[in-house]
């Protein structure tokens, strides 16, 4: 008959004593308060996998060819989001990129509170790398989508993320991971 309670101990130890390693069933898993419970990531090494696209707007528009979804094990899980995003802004216009967190069933919600957290901008006619990184807590286990959202300064003029033709791989590399973590 199953049994669901708390076992509480002081120490756990190998049953031979001289091991290292106290091994769990095949088809279960123990999670631990900060260890990693899955990662989902998406890689674009310079080449085309990622398009590029663009906008005009001067309010933040979806570049979808950038959402990455992960469905957390647990609601109590935090959720890492690391990206490393190419953009330029031609002209005169500075491009401020954001990212939004949608949740199935539910309305894309801007996430970042604070100016550090989520978001990036970068000054006009510059083409570089700009990385992204916060903690997120979306208290739930359904699938959660992480989007990218762009913006030009200027009304008219462009700002771009993603694979530029005209960059060398190492100019157009864009990375994105999301870490479920344990709580």
């Amino acid at each position: 008959k199953d049994m669901v309670g708390t076992i509480k101990v002081g120490k756990l130890q190998a049953a031979d004593g001289t091991s290292d390693t106290i091994s769990i069933e095949s088809g279960h898993t123990l999670y631990a308060p900060g260890h990693i419970i899955q990662q989902v990531n998406a890689t674009d090494n310079g080449t085309a996998n990622r398009a590029q696209q663009s906008t005009t707007s001067t309010s933040f528009a979806h570049m979808s060819n950038f959402d990455l979804a992960i469905t957390p094990k647990f609601s109590s899980s935090k959720i890492l989001y690391m990206g490393n995003f190419n953009i330029f802004g031609s002209n005169t216009t500075y491009t401020y990129i954001v990212i939004y967190r949608h949740i199935a069933g539910g309305t894309a919600t801007y996430i970042p509170t604070q100016a550090s957290n989520g978001h990036a901008a970068i000054t006009q006619q510059t083409y570089m790398q700009v990385p992204i990184f916060f903690i997120d807590s979306p208290n739930t286990t359904n699938a959660v989508t992480y989007k990218v959202y762009l913006r030009s300064h200027d009304n008219g003029d462009t700002s771009y993320i993603g694979w530029l033709s005209g960059g060398s791989a190492n100019d157009n590399m864009t990375n994105m991971i999301l870490m479920e973590i344990a709580q």
